[in-house]
């Protein structure tokens, strides 16, 4: 949460932005972003000419950094243009024994700036939206972790089945050698006529068929997507079966809000801290 200057034709205007969690270093110790975790650092990349401006310190790029100190790079880095002409800025949150805290901002060796919060609240800015809490975990989890190797499972027997497909109308041709038939001039097209030896044969030989357990897998593997995902046929208002009395489909729905229950109640907390966020920058 932050206070955009540019904002509102240079009014400024409160805004929120969403942070790279790979830029993002918290506390190795921390537990959770609001209880226990006494530090953090956000990278962000910005021109030498901007910190200039803003900081008043001449800072060197990022690449010219690296080729002063001697340090290694990446592949990537030495042959991105961004990194040649950007530097990145360390801005470290660290929590006071009297629990305030303060930032200090700091580019390829040169403190930029230090001071206190300058929060009315005396917090750091940053709030937490979680999926799913892991007990002593400063990250949370998310579903796709569990969908991705079934969507993939899936899509492999999609494209299995569609390969059959394909086979079956394109089979195989099995010709007898005295049949007298030219086969560069068999085209796989309607209404084609081909003349053979008499006594002779000419068939298709069939691909066998997609088995039945295939089949059944998509089934077994949309029903444990659906059961990951929490999205049951109650939820996306689909009818169950042979029920249609509202007292038991209103059971049904309860039911199937359990695991979407837990992420609602992470969201609207992470809604809540952040509605009181834009009101300690309204009374600053």
């Amino acid at each position: 949460v932050r206070f955009d200057h540019e904002k509102s034709n240079g009014l400024g205007e409160i805004t929120s932005d969403v942070v790279d969690p790979f830029h993002f270093y918290p506390d190795p110790d921390a537990t959770d972003i609001y209880e226990d975790m006494t530090w953090c650092i956000l990278t962000i990349k910005m021109s030498p000419a901007m910190i200039k401006q803003r900081y008043g310190v001449e800072v060197h790029s990022d690449h010219d950094y690296t080729l002063l100190e001697e340090r290694p790079t990446d592949t990537y880095e030495q042959s991105s243009k961004a990194s040649r002409t950007m530097s990145t800025v360390l801005e470290y949150w660290e929590k006071g024994e009297d629990g305030q805290w303060s930032v200090y901002l700091a580019c390829n060796g040169q403190l930029l700036d230090e001071r206190p919060s300058p929060y009315r609240n005396g917090e750091h800015p940053f709030i937490a939206f979680v999926n799913a809490k892991l007990v002593g975990e400063f990250w949370g989890v998310s579903e796709l972790k569990q969908l991705v190797p079934l969507q993939q499972g899936l899509n492999k027997i999609h494209s299995m089945i569609i390969d059959n497909m394909i086979a079956q109308n394109n089979s195989i041709l099995l010709v007898d050698s005295n049949s007298g038939v030219d086969m560069s001039k068999i085209r796989n097209e309607p209404g084609l006529a081909i003349s053979k030896t008499p006594g002779s044969n000419i068939s298709h030989l069939s691909p066998p068929p997609v088995p039945a357990h295939m089949i059944n897998q998509v089934s077994i593997i949309k029903d444990s997507m659906k059961e990951i995902s929490g999205v049951s046929e109650v939820l996306r208002g689909n009818s169950v079966g042979q029920i249609s009395s509202g007292s038991a489909l209103s059971i049904l729905n309860e039911n199937g809000m359990t695991r979407i229950r837990g992420k609602m109640k992470n969201v609207e907390s992470a809604l809540k801290r952040l509605g009181e966020w834009y009101l300690v920058m309204f009374s600053l």
